[in-house]
């Protein structure tokens, strides 16, 4: 009896937070399209890659979604890579020197602790001011409010790992790079109103907890744009949580935003 009520407990957890960690027993095979649903929705969720989505489903596009539709969450048996990978049509795609690795994050401006790399692989390098030199990124990163930072990325799950950054209620969240918007709403229950946004390369940053959302799916930002409000985490505290990934795998934002004056 105790067995089965720890499992019926980590049902509970993983239903409510909305994400599950890759690898868990409990994690299905498929996700069931809901409406309002996105793919790159479904892939923050699960922490996949878009790309990856894509081409597991042999979709021609991420917008080719329809409610009830099942959206495989792992490669089909036999799978490779190379085998009838769909890309995005409508992706501004930067033309990658492979001999320059991935991009450039910014030195770690909290004191100057060891490099986050391990989190970004061997090529990783950083360079100053938050300025994105390698191709595949954004070109350059801000911080997407001025507050406190009250939790880190070592303080976060495995997925829901970012900064939380206290606030006041209301105060404008702004886009921490450039780029589209490819969600703006609720359906990921533990993030609450959510913002996603595509930056090129194979970049997505989220801004969650807003009180008001004031971008729309498809919406071009510039860095620094306002696009939510500040809201409450939890129902009682004024604070934005952000997160930045790579193909889908959460990365430490310290080590792309510039350092604070």
């Amino acid at each position: 009896m105790l067995l089965i009520g720890i499992a019926a407990m980590a049902l509970a957890l993983a239903a409510c937070s909305g994400t599950r960690s890759m690898g868990s027993a409990f994690e299905p095979e498929y996700y069931k399209v809901r409406s309002g649903d996105t793919l790159y929705a479904i892939a923050w969720r699960y922490g996949r890659n878009v790309e990856d989505l894509i081409a597991w489903n042999r979709l021609d596009s991420p917008d080719e979604l329809a409610v009830g539709q099942r959206v495989r969450l792992y490669p089909p048996s036999g799978f490779e890579r190379s085998d009838a990978t769909v890309e995005d049509p409508a992706r501004e795609r930067v033309a990658v020197d492979e001999a320059a690795g991935v991009p450039d994050p910014a030195p770690d401006p909290a004191d100057q602790r060891e490099s986050h790399a391990d989190n970004e692989g061997d090529a990783s390098r950083q360079t100053p001011g938050g300025e994105i030199t390698a191709t595949g990124a954004a070109e350059r990163w801000d911080w997407p409010a001025r507050g406190e930072i009250v939790g880190t990325f070592e303080d976060g799950l495995v997925y829901g790992r970012g900064l939380d950054i206290a606030g006041e209620e209301g105060e404008p969240v702004r886009a921490s790079a450039g780029g589209e918007v490819v969600y703006s709403g609720e359906g990921l229950q533990a993030y609450g109103p959510l913002v996603i946004i595509r930056h090129s390369g194979e970049y997505l940053s989220a801004y969650a907890h807003n009180r008001r959302l004031l971008v729309e799916e498809g919406d071009r930002v510039e860095v620094g744009e306002p696009i939510a409000e500040m809201g409450l985490a939890n129902g009682d505290r004024p604070l934005l949580h952000f997160e930045i990934r790579r193909e889908g795998s959460p990365v430490d934002p310290l080590n792309y935003l510039p350092a604070r004056d």
